[in-house]
């Protein structure tokens, strides 16, 4: 007869090394699939941190999860990378970096730790295009399970050409890509010695990105043939384009044409289109001919662009639902803005803190009031802007009782400030109770003339006293809550 177990004894518990894996392993997975801030048309860059700098336990979980590995960075200026890269040893060790997300699908970063080369130098690192080349070749076998390539380099030259990944006789397998970032920091600092000029190669295959986020040079350079890159786009819900200048590589004005025509017309899914650092020749500035039909997009962003080449987007894009306007510079002509729903002002400056701009004619914070004015959408937002002080509000206020129509932000219902630290609470309150009085006029009164939301936040100015907490209260309709911290 065979012995039962002990009546006493106990069942055998997982040691803790056991236990503590399956933790960590399952905080872990949370951590992946969490939300994060990112944002695609502000930086692509990873911003979750890697857990496996804690201890060893950590980096033991962390380096052996395949599902932990779907985000491969290496960064291309360090000298170990360069090292690995010219000595032979990435033969080994770079494939099985990336073999290590095997079976699953991954995201590949070459990014740069350093964003601006060091002053002096005349070229941007030059051991840049080669270290990206070599990294590239290694990513081949596995091309087939990359759902996104992003790279970021210093030079234009460094970066390889959209037709060198996604053309039809491309030696990378894409079909499961869903995001492709090709951009430099600076679009003008480039290296002359490396030449761009390609003969122009069909793009024939659709493919299935949904986000793409290109520099000038490459743009101009997939632009070229007439079977081009935007014209296999079908599924392309967001679009960046980075230092679109005459600088860039390529740039001609009937390129630029036919990027405008080929997104009106092509990309019909798109929803984010973003322009950062776009420029135009002066004499190229001129308003489409022509009524222009509706091109609806959720999200419109314009970044480090003067008023005269922000207008000649704004011309051509007309019914943007949010309009995000940032580090721009405002000079005359005025822009008009379109009808936006919302409208985000962030990271605008007092431009007489700054040196002489390359810009032909003087930047100036002043033309903002009446620019809003005119725009009178009902959501706006400040966001890290230092130009939002007193003084700044006090032209508000003038610019208010000099409009001959009556415009005073009548239609504006929820108004939001966040990390703008120049102006003083009691200052916004002044602003916003002669804008309920003027409103109050028109409209008889009534809450007609009040917000429906107001929210100041972050390193904006608090409220010191319950006489200022009472007044914002006044400001707001009885269906809202004003959210401003107290001291």
């Amino acid at each position: 007869m065979s012995r039962g177990p002990s009546p006493t004894a106990t069942p055998r518990s997982p040691s803790w090394a056991t236990v503590e894996r399956t933790v960590l392993t399952s905080i872990f997975q949370h951590l992946q699939y969490a939300r994060t801030d990112e944002s695609s048309h502000e930086s692509i860059r990873p911003n979750r941190p890697y857990y496996g700098l804690v201890c060893k336990a950590w980096h033991g979980v962390w380096s052996t999860e395949p599902y932990l590995l779907a985000r491969r960075v290496i960064y291309v200026d360090i000298e170990p990378t360069h090292e690995k890269l010219q000595d032979g040893t990435a033969s080994s060790k770079l494939p099985n970096y990336i073999s290590k997300t095997y079976p699953n699908d991954f995201e590949m970063y070459l990014l740069r730790k350093v964003k601006a080369p060091a002053i002096g130098t005349l070229y941007p690192d030059p051991k840049e295009k080669s270290t990206i080349d070599n990294i590239l070749d290694a990513l081949v076998p596995h091309s087939h399970r990359m759902v996104g390539l992003f790279i970021e380099a210093s030079a234009s030259s460094s970066l390889p050409s959209t037709s060198d990944l996604l053309s039809a006789n491309s030696r990378f397998v894409l079909g499961k890509l869903k995001s492709l970032m090709l951009t430099s920091f600076v679009g003008k600092f480039d290296d002359p010695t490396i030449s761009r000029v390609q003969p122009p190669i069909p793009f024939l295959r659709p493919t299935a990105l949904v986000y793409l986020n290109l520099d000038g040079g490459n743009l101009m350079l997939a632009l070229t043939h007439p079977s081009h890159l935007l014209l296999c786009l079908p599924h392309l819900t967001g679009l960046c384009i980075d230092h679109l200048t005459p600088y860039a590589t390529g740039f001609s004005m009937d390129l630029v044409d036919k990027l405008f025509g080929s997104i009106i017309s092509n990309l019909t899914q798109l929803r984010t289109l973003a322009f950062n650092e776009f420029e135009m020749p002066l004499h190229a500035i001129i308003q489409p001919s022509g009524p222009r039909p509706p091109y609806h997009l959720n999200r419109l962003i314009i970044g480090m662009t003067a008023s005269p080449s922000m207008q000649y987007i704004l011309d051509r894009f007309t019914h943007p639902a949010e309009l995000i306007l940032s580090s721009c510079y405002f000079t005359l002509p005025q822009v008009t803005l379109p009808k936006s729903s919302r409208l985000v002002l962030q990271s605008v400056v007092d431009f007489e803190l700054l040196p002489t701009l390359r810009l032909g004619v003087a930047a100036s914070t002043d033309l903002l009031p009446d620019m809003i004015l005119k725009w009178d959408g009902p959501d706006l937002e400040f966001n890290s802007c230092t130009a939002l002080d007193d003084a700044f509000l006090t032209r508000f206020v003038e610019a208010m009782m000099a409009s001959n129509s009556g415009q005073s932000l009548r239609n504006l219902k929820n108004l939001k400030i966040v990390d703008c630290s120049k102006f003083s609470a009691d200052a916004i309150i002044k602003f916003l109770e002669f804008r309920k009085y003027l409103n109050g006029h028109h409209a008889g009164g009534g809450e007609a003339a009040l917000l429906c939301s107001l929210e100041v936040s972050g390193g904006s100015p608090k409220l010191e006293t319950p006489q200022q907490a009472r007044n914002v209260l006044d400001l707001v309709c009885g269906l809202g809550s004003p959210c401003w911290s107290v001291v």
